[in-house]
């Protein structure tokens, strides 16, 4: 027997939750009850779903909603006309279009805040299937081929192969007669992209300099930027100020950003990436 999930949120109006999330959401009332315990409280789903949500009021000691904006509820929506219906939806029915606090769900999706600050994600896709998961790529394997075709020129190239996992190296300092015969096919294989196509180079410099460095010491590093050999300069100048492992902790995660993303657009499953002292 599959087990069945229910989420349960406080809120400070349950007539005003019920018509958002049935007329936004398209979600029907599958159960309501009065001063049970003092808890009044209604269930709403969607018909053979896994999954309700039930919102409540307590009468004798009233919890405010804490909402937060990763706490999300995320519905996927595969044509993407029913999609934008739906999002229309939202809005007359009192959603609020919100920004999402992750970049990765305004890429292919709609985000919304109910009255009390809960937020609905709408993701135009589908949900893989269990039988069409992939095999897991090694984080370590493919940080070293995003460094491979970052670093000795353009005729470096990494692959990637989508039925297991495998990661191949070519070009003048690979072993170009290691790769696959069937490597051309781009069904079976996706080019791992350089750091610069995911905005991990210059760009993340900035961020950092804007994010986590005095303006002083920001100015100087944009100096840098102006002559050749400005990324060895650039963490000399970290060092002697004491911010290099800022820097690389900081780099380290918006590089797992970046291949998240990535491997989730071009449909590749990444593993965890090793936490290091």
């Amino acid at each position: 027997m599959q087990p069945h999930l229910r989420i349960a949120r406080p809120v400070r109006d349950l007539a005003r939750t019920e018509a958002q999330y049935v007329n936004g959401l398209g979600l029907r009332v599958l159960g309501r009850f009065a001063d049970h315990d003092g808890f009044d409280g209604l269930m709403l789903g969607l018909d053979e779903a896994g999954w309700h949500l039930e919102f409540t009021v307590c009468r004798t000691h009233p919890v405010a909603p804490a909402a937060t904006p990763e706490d999300l509820l995320v519905l996927y929506l595969p044509d993407r006309a029913e999609w934008a219906q739906r999002c229309d939806r939202m809005q007359a029915a009192g959603f609020e279009p919100v920004a999402s606090f992750n970049p990765w769900w305004d890429r292919q999706g709609r985000s919304f805040a109910d009255g009390d600050g809960y937020r609905v994600v709408l993701q135009q896709g589908s949900w893989p299937a269990p039988a069409d998961a992939g095999p897991v790529i090694d984080y370590d394997s493919l940080e070293q081929a995003l460094h491979w075709t970052s670093t000795y020129g353009d005729d470096q190239r990494a692959l990637v192969s989508r039925t297991t996992g495998e990661i191949f190296f070519g070009g003048i300092y690979g072993a170009e007669g290691d790769l696959p015969a069937d490597v051309g096919d781009l069904g079976l294989y996706v080019a791992v992209p350089h750091r610069h196509d995911l905005d991990l180079g210059r760009p993340l410099v900035r961020r950092f300099c804007t994010e986590q460095l005095p303006p002083a010491l920001a100015g100087q590093v944009e100096g840098l930027f102006r002559r050749a050999g400005a990324y060895s300069r650039f963490k000399e100048l970290l060092d002697r100020n004491g911010r290099l492992d800022a820097w690389y902790a900081y780099e380290a995660e918006a590089t797992e950003h970046a291949l998240r993303d990535w491997c989730a657009m071009v449909g590749l499953v990444l593993g965890p990436r090793p936490r290091r002292g």
